[in-house]
């Protein structure tokens, strides 16, 4: 237990100077200023741990910081629950990342990121805040209850959003801002009734493809570019889909071979079913890319051998990949067998 009402420190644990570390099943907590800082090419795994309650971050990778982060919960922190910046990484997976002061994550900068089966929920500001020159897989998380936006994306990022649950949140579901590239496949936006609820907000410099979604109608209007085609998702009035959360969830659980898809779409009838269909863009895939410093001679080898980069990318069904090009994320993918290793054998502390 790190950090508590009668001992205050700025820091609870900090890992730099390209230390390794793993925090397992801690609580860590209440510290002034930040409750996990890594930075300076430090590593390592954050598992099972309860952070809450700082001032600013509760987790911050700074600096090519490179951490795995799982089946924690973070909540009730001030700036933000989750922050990636300065060129870090993160695999970001089954967390509970809620009641942030401001966001639920942050991902600043030239930062990258992978996104998978979390729930974001209740933070005050916003879900999930993209902006500077970041890079996001996300994927498969519920984004819900958010007393702003779900997501919002800003500046020159490039993000991959797919078979997402996005509901609840008090103004927009989804907004993209300036020269975004981002491709948005197969989410679920559910509105609710207040003024300025709306599903999608896209700026019309923004680019990528948008198809597969399901966007239900709130009070706001929505506004997609014209270079988006309406016809390749579907648009329902809240009295046509009262369970439409309830039946996209499956969405939200860890499954490989879960698709959405959209018949339809019909004014009176809305149907959501799973089928055996491969990802396209593999997060693995997509985190071993970034692990390996493409352009970047300066950044680490990697974190460790669990990661693998599938040999058969080009092994998906021809109708989908006809129907989505992904021009943004997939164009940067490996499709080598490599596998990414440690940088050296110095035994990994466990805290």
């Amino acid at each position: 237990r790190v950090g508590a009402a009668h001992v205050k420190q700025p820091l609870g644990v900090l890992v730099r100077d390209q230390a390794l570390a793993t925090l397992r099943e801690n609580k860590i907590h209440e510290n002034v200023s930040c409750n996990v800082v890594f930075r300076d090419d430090s590593c390592g795994d954050l598992e099972k741990n309860e952070i809450w309650g700082c001032q600013s971050g509760g987790v911050m990778l700074q600096s090519r910081a490179q951490v795995m982060m799982a089946s924690n919960k973070v909540r009730d922190n001030g700036l933000c629950n989750l922050g990636i910046m300065e060129h870090a990484l993160i695999d970001c997976k089954k967390n509970v990342i809620q009641d942030s002061q401001d966001f639920g994550i942050l991902l600043l900068g030239h930062s990258r990121g992978v996104m998978r089966y979390n729930i974001i929920a209740g933070n005050k500001k916003g879900g999930v805040h993209c902006s500077g020159r970041s890079e996001a897989c996300i994927v498969n998380n519920r984004v819900c209850h958010n007393r702003e936006n779900g997501i919002l994306l800003c500046e020159k990022v490039r993000v991959l959003l797919e078979s997402n649950l996005i509901h609840g949140n008090l103004e927009a579901g989804l907004v993209v801002k300036r020269k975004c590239h981002v491709d948005v496949l197969s989410n679920v936006v559910e509105t609710v009734s207040v003024p300025k609820s709306l599903a999608v907000k896209m700026s019309s410099l923004a680019h990528g493809r948008v198809a597969g979604n399901i966007f239900q109608v709130g009070r706001g209007s929505n506004i997609l570019p014209d270079s988006v085609d309406v016809q390749a998702n579907a648009f329902v009035l809240p009295k046509n889909s009262p369970n439409l959360v309830e039946k996209a969830e499956f969405l939200c659980e860890e499954s490989s071979c879960t698709y959405l898809l959209i018949e339809g779409p019909s004014s009176t009838t809305l149907a959501i079913r799973d089928r055996w269909r491969p990802s396209f863009v593999d997060p693995d895939a997509f985190w071993s890319n970034a692990m390996s410093g493409i352009g970047n001679p300066r950044s680490l080898s990697g974190l460790c051998d669990r990661f693998h980069v599938p040999k058969n990318r080009d092994d998906m069904e021809d109708g989908r990949a006809a129907m989505i090009v992904r021009s943004g994320l997939a164009g940067g993918l490996k499709t080598s067998g490599q596998i990414c290793r440690t940088r050296s054998n110095v035994g990994q502390p466990v805290i």
